[in-house]
């Protein structure tokens, strides 16, 4: 089948003045992640190219979210969206091969409008109503279909369109949004801020050495990619790679000068102080998994093709971290702010606490075998309730290493809306808690490896380690 039903989106004339709003109107679009492959784009998501589609990270399935943003002035009335990669030739039908998307929830300046199913045997655009003003509006996978092709785990949306009507006297011209991975506009929490007296850092994630000073759309780097580590199944094969490049001075964005070179405090999982560090060279950063078959034996050329693969969006801006106390390195604070309070969590309360067991139970049956399944019933639970700046979330995780169901472990976490939870990740983290890390009198909400934002969960650096497998390491006795 044909894909029809999508085109080009330029905005038409008429009585109405209803218009396609992101090609005409200042607009922004975010993606959850989008997958380790030069040649496939966010940007194909706003092309209005049936042919392309904008692909999530490999596994970003239940969870991976398009948000968007709109002036305040514009009258937004449908959401089009197509539930698949709908290109069809006759060698390959990506439609059916690919995951589709059976149901979606809809939410605008972080109020949930309503849950909508789709039409996966639909490769038109469908559309979502809405009748409310510009705004944040955010579209969550709640269900999918998966494809003919069980290797093929990417959320794949070949176009995405937004109706409405924009305000008197807008111009005619045709506009293009700024597309971004993992935020709208990059306003994290974590990281290098830059004040009227120079740059600061309240908190940044540290790992492995590194600490994690920004993240970037654009890479901001010069000259060949380097390997800094490699994660390997177990007397295995090299699974993925975390990466490193030169800084182009001219390209580092300006708010990053004056950071090689800043004295720091190291701080452990607990946010803790341990010892006095110095930030040191700075690269730009992406770790991700390697996309060649376990049994081929690649060549140069091949390696580094799999390796570009890997260099896609976001870029870590990086530095690298010298201090006595490497080794219990999580978190890094500029050494002249003050000491950083412990981060606040408590127990849920017990419908929260039921509730948040049965959506884990539900969201690990898909990863887990049975057996795994059954041991992992009572996971470990951590609350963060409302407050200035952010709502309520819960985490459920569980980590079991056992001889013979190996070793395993699961996370969620879920935004808390009275008594309704929304998922927000399971990428495979931690809930540390909320914490006020500038001085503002607002909490923000941090995890192991990230922070939770107003777009949902943004992870600063990724551990790409397998579990291991059952028996391996036994000597014969659960």
């Amino acid at each position: 089948m044909a894909a029809t039903g999508i085109a080009a989106a330029d905005p038409p004339s008429g009585a109405s003045g209803r218009v396609e709003l992101l090609h005409r109107v200042d607009s922004t679009v975010a993606v959850s992640s989008t997958v380790a492959n030069a040649k496939i784009v966010p940007e194909h998501l706003v092309d209005g190219d049936p042919a392309t589609a904008w692909n999530s990270r490999t596994g970003d399935l239940i969870g991976a979210w398009i948000a968007i943003r709109l002036p305040p002035s514009v009258h937004v009335d449908a959401i089009k969206i197509a539930a698949g990669f709908t290109r069809a030739d006759p060698r390959a039908d990506l439609f059916t091969m690919n995951p589709r998307i059976r149901k979606v929830r809809v939410s605008r300046n972080g109020k949930r409008l309503f849950d909508r199913q789709l039409d996966i045997e639909s490769r038109a655009l469908q559309d979502l109503p809405v009748d409310a003003p510009g705004g944040d509006f955010r579209i969550e996978v709640l269900e999918i279909a998966p494809g003919s092709k069980p290797s093929w785990r990417e959320i794949c949306v070949s176009e995405l369109e937004v109706w409405g009507t924009p305000p008197p006297g807008t111009p005619t011209t045709r506009t293009t949004p700024a597309v971004h991975v993992g935020s709208l506009d990059r306003a994290t929490a974590l990281g290098l801020r830059r004040t009227k007296d120079g740059p600061t850092l309240p908190l940044a994630v540290a790992a492995g050495g590194w600490v994690y000073l920004g993240l970037e759309d654009r890479d901001p780097g010069s000259g060949e990619l380097r390997v800094e580590r490699s994660f390997s199944e177990h007397a295995g094969p090299v699974i993925g790679h975390d990466l490193r490049r030169a800084i182009d001075p001219k390209a580092l964005p300006p708010h990053y000068r004056g950071a090689q070179g800043m004295k720091v405090a190291v701080l452990d999982a607990s946010l803790s102080a341990k010892c006095d560090g110095v930030l040191e060279a700075i690269e730009v950063a992406v770790e991700g998994e390697l996309d060649l078959p376990p049994s081929h034996d690649p060549t140069d050329a091949e390696r580094a093709a799999a390796l570009r693969k890997i260099w896609q969006p976001p870029f870590a801006i990086a530095a690298r971290l010298k201090a006595p106390c490497l080794d219990r390195a999580a978190w890094v604070r500029g050494a002249a702010l003050p000491a950083i309070a412990h981060p606040a969590s408590e127990e849920p309360p017990a419908w929260l606490a039921a509730t948040a067991r049965k959506a884990f139970r539900d969201l690990a049956a898909g990863s887990l075998t049975p057996e795994q399944a059954k041991l992992a019933r009572s996971p470990s639970l951590t609350y963060v309730p409302a407050a200035a700046g952010h709502p309520a979330y819960v985490a459920a995780s569980v980590h079991i290493d056992l001889c013979h169901p190996g070793e395993f472990g699961a996370w969620g976490l879920w935004r808390v809306d009275r008594k309704q939870l929304t998922l927000v990740s399971d990428a495979h983290d931690d809930l540390v808690g909320a914490v006020d890390i500038d001085g503002d009198g607002r909490d923000e909400v941090i995890t192991g490896r990230g922070e939770v934002t107003g777009d949902g969960y943004l992870a600063w650096w990724q551990d790409l380690t397998p579990f291991m497998p059952a028996g391996l390491g036994c000597d014969g006795h659960d």
